[in-house]
């Protein structure tokens, strides 16, 4: 019997990555929204990989997370990551979305950082005291990200100045969005 692997494998890193937009002519979509179970007022996060995470946390087998979240058969998962190896997983092994997320190294803030980092900084330091709370770069309670954050009505101002063709990106409000990318549904619950 196979040990639940919680879908750990050499690719983790690069799969949020796989399932973006790879289209160079459109622009990347990022979106705001608050998180403060995250201990953020509001934060950007990279609405595609957002979603992405949104179909992992909702698999409860491995070959359910195979199917949805990398989007490849059980076959071509196993070949790929197993090869000839008698010990596969089985697609019924149980998912842990909380054991694979402390796996994945980069997360949809990161992704919208990388993405809109150098913009951000160029519209802040031309309209600092509109956007003087906003901070960019690896200020996340826990360290291990990156991020764009700052007060929502902030947030919104800095959506004002982003255009989708010189830029390369768009920024507009998605709570839903956020709450997926954040993985709110890992925190415990407010009171």
């Amino acid at each position: 019997m196979s040990e639940p692997r919680g879908g750990m494998s050499s690719v983790t890193r690069n799969e949020c990555e796989a399932g973006m937009s790879t289209n160079e002519k459109s622009p990347r979509r990022l979106v705001y929204g608050p998180a403060e179970y995250a201990g953020y007022a509001g934060i950007i996060v990279d609405a595609d990989a957002a979603a992405r995470f949104g179909r992992a946390a909702e698999a409860a087998t491995l070959g359910e997370y195979v199917a949805e979240f990398l989007g490849e058969s059980w076959d071509d998962y196993v070949a790929s990551e197993f090869g000839d190896v008698g010990d596969a997983p089985s697609p019924d092994d149980l998912f842990d979305f909380a054991e694979w997320l402390n796996e994945v190294i980069e997360f949809p803030t990161d992704t919208a950082w990388d993405v809109a980092a150098k913009r951000v900084a160029e519209v802040i330091a031309s309209h600092g005291a509109t956007l003087d709370e906003i901070r960019s770069g690896g200020g996340s309670p826990g360290g291990n990200m990156d991020a764009i954050s700052g007060p929502l009505e902030q947030l919104a101002a800095l959506a004002t100045f982003i255009d989708a063709e010189r830029d390369g990106f768009t920024l507009e409000r998605d709570d839903a969005l956020v709450d997926l990318g954040m993985s709110r549904s890992l925190y415990v619950s407010e009171s």
